[in-house]
């Protein structure tokens, strides 16, 4: 059996009695049968006990003292499910899923072929795994065993198409998707990307809600995307404002620059 590495640190001195005459180093000893490894804020598995000959807080509560220092290890091994994985925004967002030290699978699923798309993932050097589903038929493969759904599917807005005319597109879209879901991973968390996402959520919430797995603390919008597009707009028009001044401070440089290059006249 492995020796156990115990590393021991003293954080405090305790002292007790009127004068202060007698004290005691109140010492952490934590104690880990694995090598810890911890990553971009990750819990490490592992133990933590306190030790101390006289308890300052009392002989009986020892035993409350250390178990108040337990670490619960926490899973790691996230799989997750990507719904509209070849679209413009689930294609982008497989990648920054793929480099996660949390994630040890990806499905990824769409009407379109995927495979060229997991073909891409599968360079970037993370330990977790890249799996392809394709069509309807093998949507609900993708969804077997995973523990996060993402579903970016559906159609963009595009120019002079109205909030009703993307609802009645991609709500019907959303609908096959969480009876799916509701079918093969019920206990999954549930984050919905499709536009408008004010009015996709309510619906998934209903037909969980029929399906009878429908648990508020999993369901999800995402609606950040929407916020940075208003970011974006408001960018460009301040751009678009600076144009005349910024081609001035240009022609200016380039006429100073010619006139250097210009020898003199003898």
């Amino acid at each position: 059996m492995a020796a156990t590495a115990a590393t021991t640190f003293s954080v405090a001195s305790v002292s007790y009695g009127s004068q202060g005459s007698k004290s005691k180093p109140f010492n952490f000893r934590f104690n880990s049968p694995n090598y810890l490894k911890s990553s971009s804020g990750l819990k490490a598995a592992g133990s933590v006990k306190c030790e101390s000959g006289a308890s300052f807080f009392g002989q009986d509560s020892s035993a409350a003292l250390r178990s108040s220092f337990a670490v619960r290890a926490e899973k790691q091994n996230k799989e997750v499910a990507l719904l509209g994985a070849a679209g413009g925004i689930g294609h982008p967002l497989s990648l920054l899923i793929k480099m996660s030290p949390s994630v040890s699978a990806l499905h990824l699923y769409d009407i379109a072929n995927v495979k060229g798309v997991a073909a891409d993932l599968s360079h970037c050097n993370t330990p977790s795994q890249v799996l392809d589903f394709t069509g309807q038929a093998e949507l609900g493969n993708s969804l077997k065993s995973v523990d996060v759904v993402v579903i970016a599917a559906g159609v963009p807005r595009k120019p002079g198409m109205t909030r009703d005319d993307l609802f009645n597109i991609n709500a019907s879209i959303v609908k096959t998707l969480i009876e799916a879901v509701a079918d093969n991973c019920p206990d999954a968390f549930i984050h919905i990307i499709s536009n408008p996402a004010n009015s996709t959520v309510p619906i998934a919430a209903e037909i969980l809600k029929q399906k009878s797995v429908y648990n508020p603390k999993k369901l999800f919008g995402v609606t950040t995307s929407s916020d940075l597009q208003g970011l974006t707009e408001y960018e460009t028009k301040a751009l678009d404002a600076l144009k005349p001044e910024l081609k001035s401070s240009i022609d200016k440089g380039v006429t100073f620059a010619q006139k250097k290059e210009t020898p003199a006249s003898v």
